[in-house]
């Protein structure tokens, strides 16, 4: 059995976006920009990449699907309770 295709090529681009923290976050946009917002939000330990199948299907909205702070792609920085001084998380 092989995997079902995409109904069309995704139309998509990952822009880094910097967090007042310092940390980098990469998010994935797709779809046209006039459409109805739609922001996708991973489980813990996963990826925007979790949504791959998912977000071609999504033809409604303008989707995106940030990595959550220290998954995936995105930084991890230092936890803001740890007070200054301490080893970042990753």
């Amino acid at each position: 059995m092989q995997p079902a295709a995409y109904p069309e090529p995704m139309d998509s681009d990952v822009r880094d976006l910097r967090l007042r923290t310092g940390i980098t976050v990469p998010c994935l946009a797709h779809g046209d920009a006039a459409k109805k917002p739609l922001r996708l939000l991973h489980a813990w330990g996963e990826s925007r990449g979790s949504f791959d199948c998912l977000i071609p299907g999504l033809t409604r909205f303008r989707v995106y699907a940030p990595d959550l702070r220290g998954q995936g792609g995105a930084g991890a920085g230092r936890c803001p309770l740890e007070p200054p001084g301490t080893v970042p998380l990753r």
